[in-house]
């Protein structure tokens, strides 16, 4: 086998290889987005008391009543490889309808914004995870 054949195999390998790493890093980052989902939903809240549920108070976190919001959440990983590089879109998806009525609000009710705070507080874990070596 002629050298340049091997270089294209060895090259060819080798960025099958990041491709795969990226893609475990990918997975690795959404496990972190859905651990940091958890802690953002959880703990109380302060605002009024239905009986024995404590709702969430405007601009806060939603309360928990069901746990429906908290456990109904979908990790992919989107990316490619080619020649140009590598990329990989960690995606985590709530599955409950009423998910982006809490976070944006309506007329009638204030907002429990969770979504940007989960994206902020996983970002330096995320980055951290993105930037080691390959």
């Amino acid at each position: 086998m002629e050298i340049k054949q091997r270089l294209k195999i060895a090259v060819s390998n080798e960025v099958k290889a990041i491709g795969q790493k990226a893609a475990s890093r990918g997975h690795r980052a959404v496990q972190v987005i859905r651990n940091t989902e958890l802690r953002v939903l959880k703990g109380t809240r302060s605002g009024r008391l239905y009986g024995k549920h404590r709702a969430s108070a405007a601009g806060e976190a939603p309360a928990v009543k069901t746990g429906r919001l908290r456990s109904q959440w979908h990790g992919s990983v989107q990316g490619s490889v080619n020649s140009k590089g590598a990329s990989v879109i960690p995606t985590l998806e709530s599955k409950t309808p009423y998910a982006g009525i809490l976070d944006k609000g309506t007329r009638r009710m204030a907002s429990r914004p969770f979504k940007d705070r989960i994206a902020e507080a996983a970002l330096p874990e995320v980055k951290k995870i993105f930037e080691e070596s390959y």
